[in-house]
């Protein structure tokens, strides 16, 4: 069993998810990781199929670990909502 656990820490990859404040997207990315997903590719198939622009791109740095994988439901980098409000507010001049 510690065995198990060792490797599922060794192996599971650092998930960097976008945007962060969508429960059911993050709560997706990770189960599936959870159960065993081990490639970038699969894990975007997968996400596919809710979110048709999801885009998984691991990190790359050679050497690095854990593995990271940055994962964007939107296919590139969102705002969260409150992020998105203050920028908004910024430009008003609020």
């Amino acid at each position: 069993m510690l065995d198990g656990l060792r490797r599922l820490r060794i192996t599971r990859p650092v998930l960097v998810l976008n945007p962060r404040m969508d429960r059911q997207f993050v709560a997706a990315a990770d189960g599936i990781v959870d159960d065993g997903v081990v490639a970038a590719g699969e894990l975007q198939a997968r996400l596919r199929l809710r979110w048709p622009d999801a885009v998984v791109r691991p990190r790359g740095l050679s050497g690095e670990q854990p593995t990271m994988w940055y994962v964007y439901r939107d296919g590139r980098w969102t705002p969260d909502a409150w992020v998105r409000k203050r920028l908004e507010g910024l430009r008003r001049g609020s």
